[in-house]
């Protein structure tokens, strides 16, 4: 898949500038609260001073006793001062990232270690360039935008420290975790947009129709991702696995792209409420996700287009579910075709883990950036998808292809939702027995 190349907007720009301002705001205030506690050091220290040389105590000492105390409290204002800078940045050095990276690494040392070869990696920076490059001025060179980039992805991929990439890369700690942020927000404005969306909808039902399950266009999923707790609000975002949490739910195609992502709600949210306040709810409901809203009948039952979804969801005319309870042949042969397809998204979601094991430890991010930097790894594992870059059998460990269990929604038997979705999926049952 080519990337796109006419993303860059000035209202995305504003947008990063904006998201960069607010998370260097606290850092701008430590510098001004220390200039301010310097500053009345000296004021200190100069009053002393000027009270040594008029105290009577001092008048009963000789001239080298008065001459000593002067220059110690002489001395203790020089030491306030700041001291003059010999250089704009402390030296590091760099020869990691332009001896080792750019040049005697091979693709595969890159798939290891950025999950992705260094080929795309410099294609997603020469999209990002116009919102992450930045000015060459007399005092230093910028760090490029090849650069920029290398650092956030190394660092959502290996969970390493601030500390580990800033020495990794020749930079400072706190650089590293500016750049993270700019990275994962350009990734969010300028790149989601285009990246995470339906596509060629009839490809993908063409797909899942290979794969047994007639007329759907996707599958749904979700999981937690761990964050450190906001102060005072830790009880706002633990789930039901008691532990503190972003929601991340996803849909994908029969490739295990995602083609809609909805991220920010708390994990102590429900699935079913989440689901309901949903983009691709509502979108679903009007018709609106797939274009034209194209359907078919089976058994003249009017079949719209369809998304499969465990028994977490509740059940619509488009969300289908698999039987629960007493199993004859036709329902098992629909659970059978439908587990096979819907275990795209399960697969799709330990990929995504496995590439960016920043999702699997508590993010070191603030609140109001967590949903900034799932976004950009989802954005990030569709462009691996679709380059073709597979992950090691080392990487995707057994761990994350576990599926915990989940809270079975329980719906009205008289709602409408649940009447028209059980008359279509047995609708589907018969179409399926008649085909196995």
């Amino acid at each position: 898949m080519e990337l796109p190349r006419d993303l860059s907007t000035v209202s995305s720009c504003v947008a990063v500038l904006l998201a960069v301002l607010r998370s260097t705001s606290t850092l701008v205030e430590r510098y001004a609260r220390s200039k301010r506690r310097c500053r009345g050091r000296i004021r200190s220290l100069w009053a002393l001073l000027n009270r040594l040389q008029s105290d009577p105590l001092l008048l009963g000492q000789g001239p080298r006793q008065v001459t000593h105390l002067r220059r110690m409290a002489m001395g203790a204002v020089l030491g306030s001062a700041p001291t003059p800078r010999h250089q704009w940045v402390y030296p590091i050095s760099t020869n990691w990232w332009k001896d080792l990276l750019m040049g005697e690494w091979g693709d595969e040392k890159w798939l290891e270690n950025f999950r992705m070869t260094k080929k795309t990696l410099f294609d997603i920076a020469d999209l990002l360039r116009p919102t992450l490059q930045r000015q060459l001025t007399v005092m230093r060179q910028p760090i490029s935008v090849e650069k920029r980039v290398a650092i956030a992805v190394w660092w959502l991929a290996t969970m390493a420290s601030y500390r580990e990439v800033a020495h990794h890369f020749g930079v400072g700690r706190s650089t590293v975790g500016a750049i993270v942020l700019e990275v994962c927000f350009a990734i969010e404005h300028v790149l989601l947009k285009d990246v995470i969306c339906l596509g060629e909808y009839q490809k993908i039902m063409d797909g899942f129709g290979q794969m047994g399950f007639p007329h759907c266009v996707g599958a749904i999923d979700d999981c937690h991702v761990p964050i450190c707790a906001p102060t005072g609000q830790g009880y706002e975002y633990t789930s039901h696995k008691e532990m503190l949490s972003f929601f991340l739910q996803g849909t994908v195609d029969h490739s295990g792209r995602f083609t809609n992502i909805e991220v920010g709600w708390s994990g102590k949210n429900h699935e079913d409420f989440t689901f309901g306040m949903s983009s691709i709810c509502e979108a679903m409901d009007s018709g609106a996700f797939v274009p034209s809203n194209p359907t078919i009948t089976l058994g003249g039952v009017l079949i719209p287009p369809l998304i499969l979804a465990d028994e977490a969801y509740p059940m619509r005319a488009w969300l289908m579910k698999p039987f629960e309870g007493h199993l004859d042949r036709r329902k098992l042969t629909f659970n059978c075709v439908f587990n096979h397809c819907r275990v795209v998204v399960e697969h799709a979601f330990a990929r995504l883990k496995a590439r960016w094991r920043c999702l699997t430890a508590r993010l070191p991010v603030a609140e109001e950036n967590v949903a900034s930097v799932i976004s950009a790894c989802a954005v990030l594992h569709n462009i691996c998808e679709a380059r073709g870059h597979v992950l090691s059998c080392s990487l995707l460990a057994q761990e994350y292809l576990v599926i915990p269990h989940r809270k079975i929604v329980v719906e009205p038997k008289d709602d409408q939702n649940l009447l028209e979705g059980k008359r279509v999926r047995d609708a589907i049952a018969d179409f399926l027995l008649e085909v196995h």
